[in-house]
């Protein structure tokens, strides 16, 4: 018979957990004395405690907000965490300039179109969105011509992409590679064969 582990409540958050993963959750996953007491509060402390763990994580940024400062910022914005999402009128917690910690005084809850807006301004973002086209730059060589990806050649040539890539892949068509993703990625691509034919 299986039995459950009993449940206890972080002296401090007031987060309901499992025994023994009380000291774990008290040196790593604690947000401090704000009480977890209803579902939107509970919500809220597993946005931040993902977010604690993703922004070390993925994105090497330090995550400096206990519970108390994070829900600070949801009323400084007049917002609950029920507001915060990906739709174009929700709510993101953005960074000033899009660069530092996350802490307080460096970060607000603003609009995701604000958060877009202002991400494209921000030479960080810049070079990353530089170096994912670069990373993006196929030179997929064909009997119609160079194109830059496989997308790109399927519309031209009036084929899907799967039909690109299979015969990129398959040796039956020696006519159809990918050229070595190294070389210069400021020269532009050479024109289809179609398109040098129109304009000879």
């Amino acid at each position: 018979m299986n039995r459950k582990m009993p449940r206890v409540k972080c002296p401090v958050c007031q987060l309901t957990i499992t025994n023994n993963m009380l000291k774990r959750h008290q040196d790593n996953t604690c947000w401090g004395d704000t009480p977890i007491t209803d579902a939107l509060t509970e919500r809220t402390y597993q946005y931040w405690k993902h977010k604690k763990k993703a922004t070390k994580q993925r994105h090497a940024i330090d995550w400096k907000l206990s519970g108390k400062e994070l829900m600070q910022l949801l009323d400084d914005a007049g917002i609950t965490h029920d507001d915060v999402g990906r739709s174009s009128s929700s709510y993101q917690l953005a960074r000033y300039e899009d660069t530092g910690d996350y802490a307080v005084g460096n970060c607000r809850y603003i609009t995701l179109r604000e958060n877009i807006q202002e991400r494209k301004f921000s030479d960080k973002a810049l070079e990353s969105m530089q170096q994912s086209h670069a990373a993006r730059w196929d030179n997929i060589v064909t009997p119609h011509g160079v194109f830059n990806s496989k997308s790109d050649a399927g519309r031209k040539i009036g084929v899907t992409r799967n039909m690109v890539r299979r015969r990129v892949d398959d040796p039956k068509y020696p006519d159809w590679y990918q050229e070595d993703n190294s070389v210069d990625k400021n020269h532009p691509v050479e024109k289809s064969v179609e398109e040098n034919e129109c304009q000879s």
